[in-house]
């Protein structure tokens, strides 16, 4: 098939053979007449500490240090791991087994932060 052919039949919609496709209700209305509101912050985050498929970053904090936002809360070996940020400042209130955020509902490592006020460096 030569390339003039190929943009004829993008331009009349059946480049594909297949019918179908998934088309779920929009529920527009329903959020279009919903007002925006201020979520409130959490009272704690969990951060799971794999957050991809590769291997768990090497975690370099410890229960009881406090973090401010974007502090690192784990070290990448540059080998299939990504480090992991603090999402908000506040205290490390836990570094265990927790549900992970996926599918399989399995257990995996996860640091939970108690947020607090800012900390100011000098």
């Amino acid at each position: 098939m030569d390339f003039e052919k190929i943009i004829a039949k993008i331009r009349t919609g059946k480049t594909w053979r297949f019918h179908g496709g998934i088309h779920p209700a929009e529920h527009k209305k329903e959020s279009s007449e919903t007002p925006i509101e201020r979520l409130e912050p959490a009272s704690v985050y969990i951060v799971p500490v794999r957050q991809h498929s590769g291997d768990a970053g090497t975690v370099v904090v410890k229960i009881g240090d406090h973090v401010r936002k974007g502090d690192p809360l784990t070290r990448s070996s540059g080998r299939r791991d990504l480090p992991v940020s603090a999402p908000t400042s506040g205290t490390i209130a836990k570094i265990g087994l927790h549900t992970a955020p996926h599918q399989s509902g399995l257990e995996d490592l996860e640091i939970t932060i108690t947020p607090g006020a800012p900390l100011h460096y000098p």
